[in-house]
C-alpha cells in the first residue's frame, strides 16, 4: 500500500473554513497544500494589539467597549484593559479565568441602563483556563459589567472574570499547538491540543509553561505526564537558539528515575518541535545538562521515535471485503487473508487489523457478529460478540478490539483485549443515542463516535478512556464540529485529526480533515460521486468506497480506482 511520505496523513487538502489554526488564521478559502497537516503559514507573523486609553468624558458604554477592545492586548498583564477599570476592580480582576470568543459578525451589542452595561453576542467557542477549546453553536452570550464614576470619569467597578475576544482577538494573539502526554502504559505520546496566548512570552514559553502544568481537565484522566510534582522553569523563559529551544528545568526533575527523564524529554521534544523554528531540545537542570542513556544532549523527534503519536510498523497494511472475503492491499494489488476470513465461508464484511498486523476482526454480513482471527496464524475464528446491529469493529494500539452494538435507540459499547475477556465499556452518554460508526486513536485513550441526532444528521464526538479497577469507561464525549451535515463515516487520519464524510452547502458527501482542535479542512481532488465509507492512517493514502463497489485511492487531485470491493480499513 502507498505510503507516500514519512508520518503523512492524506495526500492533499485546500482549506476551506477554520476556527483557529495553528497560526490562528481565520480564512474563507486557500490553496491546496500538500503534507501531514494543513495550517496557517507558520511565517504569517502575530499581530500585536496596541489598544486605546479610556478617552476623557467617554460614556459608559464607551468605557466597556474600549476595555473590550484592549482585552485582547496581553502587555503588561492587560494594562491598558486595567486602566478602564476602578482601582478596586483592576485588583481583583481575573484575565486568566477563560475566554469566551465571540463573533465578529454580528457586532456585539452593547446596551446602557443606569450604572448597568449589558453585552449581547453570539458566542463561537470557550478557551478554557487550561487552553482547551470547547466548540459553541453560536447561541446567544450575555454579560453585565457595573460602571460608577471614579476621579471624575466612568470607570467599571464590576468587571466578569476571564477574557470575551472576537474570532479576529483570537487570531491575532492565539496560537494552537499539542501538548503531548503518555498513555497509561506509557508506550505511546497522546497529544492534547491547546490554545495559548504567544504575544509576549514567546510560544516555546507557553506550551512549556502549559506542559508543566499537566494535561487539560477533559484529557487528564486518560492520560499521564513523567514530570514530577513541581517541577518548573528556572527562569520563566525558554530561548531558541539557531533552531534549538534551551529549557532549563527545577532540580525537581531529578526525582525521576532514568526512564522517566527519558519520558519527559520525549514529552518536551515532541511538544516544543510543534513550532516551525524549533528543531531540536537541550534540556538542562538548574543549567547543567540533564544526561540520559543513549541519548544526545541535543534531542529532536528522531531520538524519541518509540514515543511518536503516529507511529505504525512497517508491516502495518490495509485491508477490503469483496464478496464476503476478507482481502490484503498490496500497492495495486490484493489477496485473500489466509485463514477462515480470506475464504469467503464466514461472509464477512467490515474488517479492523491491528498496528502489527497480527489481529483481524471483521463483521458477519447482516451485522450481527464479530470475529477476529490471528492473522499469522490462520485457525478457526473467534466469536467476539454477538450482538443485535454492530457498527463496524476498530482495532487500538495495544491491539484491543472495540465494538458498538445498537440495541433500540441507544448504543452499548464493548472491549476484548487481545489477552483478556471481552467487558462492557461503561458509556451512559450513549445509552440513549445511535452510534452510527465508532473509530478508536491508536493511542487507545479516546475514540471517535459518530452518533445520529434527533434531526436524523450525524454528531462527531470525541470521548476519553479511563481505565482503572478493572473496568474501562468512555467519558466526557464532547462535539468537534458542527458545522458538516450528513455525517455518515469517521476515521483518524493522524493522532489529532480525523476525516470525515459529510456535505456542506447542498454539495455531495466528500471527505473533510476534522482537527481535534476544532479545524474543518476539504479533502483536495475531484468530486467523487456515492461515496460511503473512508479508511485514513498515519502515511496512507486516503482510501474511499463508493454505493457501486468500487475502492479508490487519492493521488493528488485525483481518485484513483484500486479494485472493486467495500469497507477499506487502516490499522486503527
Amino acid at each position: 500500500m502507498s505510503r507516500p511520505r514519512a508520518r503523512g496523513a492524506v495526500a492533499a487538502f485546500v482549506l476551506i473554513t477554520l476556527f483557529v489554526t495553528a497560526c490562528a488564521q481565520i480564512p474563507s478559502s486557500g490553496p491546496i497544500e500538500q503534507g501531514e497537516q494543513v495550517r496557517a503559514p507558520f511565517d504569517d507573523p502575530l499581530i500585536r494589539v496596541l489598544p486605546h486609553p479610556p478617552q476623557p468624558g467617554a460614556k459608559p458604554e464607551e468605557v466597556v467597549r474600549g476595555f473590550l477592545a484592549a482585552e485582547a492586548s496581553f502587555d503588561d498583564d492587560h494594562g491598558v484593559a486595567r486602566q478602564y477599570l476602578t482601582d478596586e476592580a483592576s485588583q481583583t480582576w481575573n484575565p486568566d479565568a477563560g475566554v469566551v470568543v465571540i463573533d465578529d459578525d454580528p457586532a456585539p451589542s452593547l446596551v446602557a441602563t443606569g450604572h448597568d452595561v449589558h453585552l449581547t453576542a453570539r458566542e463561537v467557542a470557550f478557551i478554557g483556563s487550561d487552553g482547551s477549546l470547547k466548540p459553541r453553536s453560536g447561541e446567544v452570550f450575555k454579560d453585565k459589567f457595573v460602571v460608577r464614576r471614579e476621579g471624575g470619569e466612568w470607570r467599571i467597578s464590576e468587571v466578569p472574570n476571564g477574557l470575551h475576544l472576537t474570532r479576529l482577538d483570537v487570531a491575532r494573539t492565539y496560537r494552537s499547538y499539542s501538548l503531548h502526554f503518555f498513555t497509561p502504559d506509557q508506550e505511546r505520546l497522546v497529544p492534547d491540543p491547546v490554545f495559548v496566548p504567544v504575544g509576549l512570552t514567546g510560544a516555546a514559553t507557553s506550551l512549556v509553561r502549559s506542559l508543566l502544568d499537566g494535561p487539560t481537565r477533559w484529557l487528564a484522566p486518560a492520560v499521564q505526564t513523567a514530570f514530577p510534582a513541581g517541577t518548573e522553569l528556572v527562569v520563566d523563559s525558554v530561548p531558541i537558539e539557531n533552531g534549538v529551544a534551551l529549557v532549563d528545568l527545577s532540580s525537581d526533575v531529578l526525582e525521576a528515575d532514568d526512564l522517566d527523564r527519558q519520558r519527559l524529554a520525549a514529552q518536551l521534544v515532541w511538544t516544543v518541535t510543534e513550532l516551525p523554528d524549533v528543531t531540536d531540545v537541550q534540556l538542562t537542570v538548574e543549567g547543567s545538562p540533564l544526561r540520559l542513556p543513549s541519548a544526545p544532549l541535543v534531542q529532536n523527534q528522531t531520538t524519541w521515535e518509540q514515543y511518536d503519536p503516529n507511529r505504525l510498523p512497517d508491516s502495518a497494511i490495509g485491508l477490503f471485503a469483496r464478496r464476503g472475503t476478507i482481502r490484503e492491499i498490496h500497492d495495486s494489488s490484493s489477496t485473500p487473508i489466509s485463514g477462515p476470513l480470506g475464504n469467503g465461508r464466514f461472509l464477512a464484511r467490515a474488517p479492523a487489523i491491528s498496528p502489527d498486523g497480527g489481529l483481524v476482526a471483521a463483521l458477519s454480513a447482516d451485522g450481527g457478529a464479530a470475529v477476529s482471527q490471528e492473522r499469522f496464524l490462520p485457525s478457526d475464528l473467534t466469536t467476539v460478540l454477538v450482538g443485535n446491529d454492530l457498527a463496524a469493529p476498530s482495532i487500538d494500539g495495544a491491539s484491543a478490539i472495540w465494538l458498538a452494538d445498537r440495541v433500540g435507540g441507544g448504543t452499548r459499547i464493548w472491549v476484548q483485549p487481545r489477552d483478556g475477556r471481552i467487558q462492557q465499556v461503561s458509556s451512559p452518554e450513549l445509552r440513549h443515542r445511535h452510534v452510527i460508526a465508532m473509530e478508536t486513536a491508536l493511542d487507545g485513550a479516546r475514540v471517535a463516535v459518530l452518533v445520529r441526532g434527533p434531526d436524523q444528521q450525524g454528531e462527531l464526538l470525541i470521548g476519553r478512556v479511563v481505565r482503572g479497577g478493572g473496568t474501562v469507561e468512555l467519558q466526557a464525549l464532547r462535539s468537534v464540529e458542527d458545522s458538516l451535515s450528513d455525517l455518515r463515516d469517521i476515521t483518524w487520519s493522524t493522532a489529532d485529526t480525523l476525516v470525515g464524510l459529510g456535505r456542506r452547502r447542498g454539495s455531495p458527501p466528500q471527505p473533510f480533515q476534522i482537527g481535534i482542535d476544532g479545524s474543518i479542512v476539504e479533502v483536495a481532488g475531484t468530486t467523487l460521486q456515492g461515496i460511503d465509507s473512508l479508511a485514513a492512517a498515519p502515511e496512507f493514502a486516503l482510501l474511499a468506497a463508493t454505493a457501486d463497489g468500487q475502492i479508490r485511492q487519492l493521488d493528488g487531485a485525483a481518485w484513483q480506482l484500486l479494485f472493486r470491493g467495500r469497507d477499506p480499513a487502516y490499522p486503527g
